[in-house]
């Protein structure tokens, strides 16, 4: 049995800089200063706004901003925005999430509705439909090459056979599995969901269902998940 650990921010946050304090003591060489080089390339990001960053297969550099999608080659930045000189490229400019699947398609979470960016021919397919049509909260491919995207409706899976997406928002027991937050798959294949209010989740592929797991404390919200080396799963709440 996986044990699942609640990270409680402020404990976390405390011990680490304690940690570094301790190192700086101990006796050993002090860490150098830290230092910060910025790259005149991002002068150019559209916003000052970034909520995530991918590295695609061939290496480029993609970053998710509020005004837009940007791809750093190492020299300078191309930006992918919906406007008047790309018309229908993106649903939405506020990009919340990225994620590569191993067909080479870049599956891009905005504010508002999902997109894939085919990395070989540039073309973008739009989803707008309902469930995905809302905030994409988290995007996951995992090893079989499964995408399960994280919405306020619930999780879903993308159907590749027919282009749709599968609605996941409850257990065989009648529990509830609204506003996804997080998604991971870890290292024995199982995909674990965390909600807001709702708790944690885990896909059982037997039954093709959800697994609800007991409450984490008062407020029963899963952030981020992630596996150590261990394989326990620790959980900000």
């Amino acid at each position: 049995m996986r044990r699942l650990q609640v990270c409680f921010v402020k404990l976390l946050y405390t011990c680490f800089f304690t940690g570094i304090s301790f190192i700086g003591n101990s006796g050993t060489q002090p860490l150098p200063p830290l230092t910060f080089n910025p790259l005149s390339a991002f002068e150019d990001l559209p916003s000052e706004e970034v909520t995530d960053i991918l590295q695609d297969s061939r290496g480029f550099l993609w970053f998710a901003t509020h005004a837009g999608l940007c791809r750093y080659d190492g020299y300078r930045l191309q930006t992918y925005k919906d406007n008047l000189y790309m018309p229908g490229s993106l649903t939405n400019n506020k990009i919340k999430r990225l994620a590569e699947d191993k067909t080479h398609n870049l599956w891009i979470g905005t504010e508002h509705g999902l997109n894939k960016l085919n990395l070989v021919s540039g073309h973008i397919e739009q989803f707008q439909s309902y469930p995905v049509n809302d905030e994409i909260a988290a995007i996951c491919v995992t090893s079989g090459n499964q995408v399960w995207v994280g919405v306020d409706a619930g999780v879903v899976r993308y159907e590749p056979d027919s282009g749709t997406f599968k609605l996941y928002n409850s257990t065989p027991a009648g529990n509830s599995l609204t506003g996804v937050k997080s998604l991971m798959e870890d290292s024995k294949g199982n995909l674990w969901i965390g909600t807001w209010a709702k708790g944690v989740f885990k896909y059982d592929p037997t039954n093709d269902g959800m697994i609800n797991y007991p409450a984490l404390n008062d407020r029963n919200s899963a952030h981020v998940l992630f596996e150590d080396s261990r394989g326990d799963i620790w959980i900000g709440s």
